[in-house]
Order: structure tokens, then sequence, then C-alpha cells
């Protein structure tokens, strides 16, 4: 049995999400040898690229489904970090809605939820069964969502191998669930309780699978920490390729926004009264535990700190960029890649410290975490990181922070300049501009 030391969790009696609604056990979360855990080996021959086709089935194309009126009760079949742009005007939406309209908004919003989570690659299971699709909503919540769920339910998007595999995508989703339950608990309908009930049941099941040790088929590497003595550490896997395991992903934007959104979802929690999920907040200490701990890793394998992601210097100013990814089962001194092309790298560098700012301003906010020493240092990797930017961003000269060697896209779309420019003026500035 695999408990984790932060969040209570067990692995369940089930060991697999089913693959296929025909009742085919997925072998890949309990076989020895394969991927228990989601420990398993990405397959020879793959690309360390995690963006090598545009999240699957395209996020333009999901965002125009979900805005088109559902047709067949059906929803976009693509990955749930792109199904929370569609809550976002559904949630919109419904909060604007008055009188009649209200109960016509919160039917909307749950028929697209529901039809979201009546497709196959869904997965639900508690302590006594593994199912998917439709039938596993339906046996788990009834066919109209209206049946409480058990305590001890997770829920998954499932890749081609019958694993969770994307953090970032649950934890989003999860988080707009949240939000679409605090539209229900305002009522103004009749079902409006049975609403509540429905998407807190979801989303906590949702992150129930993000916060599970890989072991127990989770997505949380727990161990203790490197070089922090007495903390623990987690990273959250999450990868966009639907053909290798999660255990793969080590993207550092997607965990820290499992991190982000974790905040979020605990401040919603305490804003509507509920009690908050044991163990949320030490998960978030742990996810920045494993980050921002001192130095770099120290063998094959390990998982990877700030300072792995800090490629070598180019440029007169020596500049360091930040690697978009990262294989852990590269030799040392390598295993950080980037996209290079499009503006991707700058724009996902620029992500990176907008999401960080969000996480720092958190901790210190709610002293819910206290960085390791040196971690806001003038030599701290994120002091690096936010300094090759700087340097991008206001010198004009392509010598002072690239090299033609280095062969890199260093294109900085407009948006990624935007948001740079506020969050060095409300972070960054006062935290690291004195340091030259």
């Amino acid at each position: 049995m695999v408990v984790s030391r932060k969040h209570g969790l067990v692995a369940l009696g089930v060991s697999a999400f089913l693959v296929g609604t025909c009742g085919l056990a997925a072998a890949a979360l309990s076989a020895p040898g394969s991927a228990q855990g989601l420990r398993a080996e990405a397959r020879p021959g793959l690309a360390d690229d995690d963006e090598d086709q545009p999240w699957n089935d395209g996020g333009d194309r999901l965002e125009q489904a979900c805005e088109a009126p559902l047709k067949n009760g059906l929803a976009p079949a693509t990955n749930w970090h792109f199904f929370t742009n569609c809550l976002r005007a559904v949630r919109d939406n419904w909060n604007r809605a008055s009188g009649a309209a209200v109960g016509n908004a919160a039917g909307d919003a749950r028929a697209r939820v529901i039809a979201a989570m009546s497709l196959d690659d869904v997965g639900f299971r508690d302590s006594r069964r593994s199912l998917r699709g439709a039938q596993g909503f339906a046996a788990f919540f009834g066919s109209d969502g209206g049946r409480a769920a058990p305590a001890d339910l997770q829920v998954a998007w499932l890749n081609d191998v019958g694993q969770p595999y994307n953090g970032m995508g649950q934890s989003g989703l999860a988080y707009f669930l949240f939000q679409l339950a605090a539209s229900a608990q305002a009522g103004g309908y009749p079902r409006a309780q049975q609403d509540v009930a429905l998407y807190r049941g979801l989303a906590a099941g949702i992150m129930r699978t993000v916060l599970l040790d890989t072991r127990a088929g989770g997505l949380d590497t727990e161990m203790p920490c490197t070089t922090l003595r007495g903390r623990s550490c987690s990273w959250y896997h999450s990868v966009s390729r639907r053909d290798r395991p999660a255990r793969s992903g080590l993207t550092l934007n997607q965990d820290l926004h499992v991190l982000r959104d974790l905040g979020m979802m605990i401040d919603l929690h305490r804003k509507m009264g509920w009690p908050v999920p044991a163990g949320w907040e030490d998960a978030i200490g742990a996810g920045l535990n494993q980050v921002f701990q001192p130095g770099s890793r120290s063998r094959m394998g390990d998982l990877p700190t700030f300072q792995d992601y800090l490629s070598e210097p180019v440029g007169r100013d020596n500049v360091q960029w930040l690697y978009y990814g990262f294989n852990a089962d590269k030799p040392l001194g390598s295993g950080g890649y980037f996209l290079n092309r499009n503006g991707k790298d700058c724009g996902y560098q620029v992500h990176v410290l907008d999401l960080t700012a969000q996480l720092m301003e958190r901790a210190q906010r709610t002293r819910t975490w206290q960085p390791p020493a040196g971690a806001m240092t003038c030599a701290s990797p994120l002091a690096q990181a936010y300094r090759a930017t700087r340097i991008r961003m206001t010198n004009p000269d392509p010598a002072a922070w690239s090299s033609p060697m280095a062969r890199r896209d260093t294109m900085c779309p407009a948006k990624a300049q935007e948001t740079f420019a506020k969050v060095r003026a409300e972070f960054y500035a006062s935290a690291f501009d004195r340091c030259g």
C-alpha cells in the first residue's frame, strides 16, 4: 500500500483505470516492470520536445467547438487545459444571468461538463471499481449528475495507454469546476445544491489524481528534499503528448501551473466557507521546495531544480535562458531542451516568471511557505532568469543576449513583452533590479 506523507491519499484496491468502455483493464499502473506509478521510460525514439504536436487536437478547435451549441450531447475531445477556456466563457455567462436566465445558464454549464466527463478518455475509479466515459460518470454521479460522489473517487483524463498524464490540465479544470460550484451555491434555480455537489465532487476527484503518488497511479513524485533537510519535495508531472508516460513530464511551467492553481483553489475554498482538503497547502510547499531547493540534481534520474533549467551563458552579457523542458534520464550537465520555434521559448520563460511571481506573492501573503536561503538573492537561478529576460526585452542589440553559435530562436512575441513589463513592475523590479 502506498500512502502519501502529505496528503493521506492511499493507493486504491482497483489498480488501474480501464482502457475503453468494454472493460479491458490497463495493466500499465500495476504490472511490475511496466508503467507502475507512471515510472515507465518513454518509448525509444521519442523526441524530448513535449510540444512536438500542438496539443494533439489544437486549442483553437476546442474553443470554437465550445462556443458552438452542443450537438448530440458531445463535448470537444481534446486536452482539459483548453476545455477550461470554454468554461471561462460559460462561467461568465452564468454569473451575468438574472431571473429565469440563471437556470438556463446553469443548465448549459451542466450539459457541457457532463458531456466532457462522458468521453471515453475520462477515467473514474474508487476502491471498488474502475470505469470510463459515460458509463463511469453515470455509475459515480448518475446520468444527470445528481448523485453524490464517493469520498475516495479519482478522476483523470487518460492518455493512449490508459494513464493520467496532464497535471496542468487537471488542476486548471478542477479550479474552474470549483468556480462553477461557487456560481451554483448562489442558487436561483431548483437543482442548485445538486450542482454544487457535482462540481465539487468532480474537482476533488480530479485533484486526488494529481496529488496521489506516482507509485499509486497519480501524478506526484514525492520524496525527501535532497538539499533541504527535513523538508518534503514533490514534482507534479504533466506532458502534452498522449503517447508517453507522465513520468517523463518535467516541463517547468506546467509544474508551476499546478502549484498556482492549487493556491487559487485553496483561496476560493476559504472565500466560500468550504473546508480546505487536508494537505493542499503542504502540496504547494513541497512543489516549491523541489523547484527552489539549492543546487542542481546530483544523479542521473533525479528530478530537476530551477538551477537545472538554466542554459549555458550566451551573448556579451552572459545571459542564461530557461530551458522549456527537461529529460532527467540524460547524464548530469545535460537534459534541458528548448522548443526553438515561433517565439515559444521567450513566451514560456516569461510565463514561468509570471507564475513564480504569483506563487511567491501568495506565499508571502499567506505565510504558508518560506523560500530556502538564497532563493531570492542576486545569485539565485530565479534572478538569473529574470536578468536574461530583462536584458532581452530592453537591449536592442542581439549580441548582448544571443550568439550565432547558439542557433536559438530568440523572438519574443508582443504578448510576452507586455506580460514581462507587468510582472517586472509588480514583483521583479523591487526584488532584483538592484542586482544589475
